[in-house]
């Protein structure tokens, strides 16, 4: 499916299948998803929502897959001279 068919999916209330949020965000990953369009959906999930049917993966993933970048670290000196 084209991402914008999700967007669009999601937009009109459509419930996602585990395929599809898979896809945008493995193809967010890889770079082939610009930032503009993974904000339109991200957006349009903030808006219409997410059943629990398609938040359930998420959910039944090991902790270790679902951190996938948990913070930077910026190192704090105590010298600022």
């Amino acid at each position: 499916m084209r991402i914008t068919d999700i967007i669009a999916g999601k937009r009109d209330c459509a419930e996602l299948a585990d395929s599809d949020i898979r896809q945008i965000v493995m193809e967010y990953s890889s770079g082939t998803v610009p930032d503009y369009q993974m904000s339109a959906f991200l957006m349009a999930v903030y808006l219409k929502g997410m059943s629990f049917r398609e938040m359930l993966p998420y959910f039944s993933m090991p902790t270790k897959i679902r951190i996938i970048h948990p913070g930077i670290v910026i190192p704090i000196h105590t010298s600022v001279y």
